[in-house]
């Protein structure tokens, strides 16, 4: 780091490491935040499909039921 400070040419061998780092880490962050919204979307969807295929399962039993209070 002193070599640096002494000669100003020797400053980008410090900082375009650290500018590297930074954006790696920036980029890591984004991408987690990305596959952490993506694994929401896909909960939300997940509990949609399942309360659709409740909501469906309930609507034959109904029917089942009606249907044999008719031949009764």
């Amino acid at each position: 780091m002193t070599a640096a400070l002494e000669n100003p040419e020797h400053v980008f061998l410090v900082a375009a490491p650290v500018a590297f780092l930074t954006a790696g880490v920036g980029l890591g962050f984004i991408m987690l935040g990305v596959w952490m919204g993506t694994m929401a979307v896909l909960r939300v969807v997940r509990y949609v499909d399942n309360r659709m295929a409740l909501v469906q399962r309930a609507d034959i039993i109904k029917a089942i039921d009606a249907g044999e209070d008719e031949e009764q």
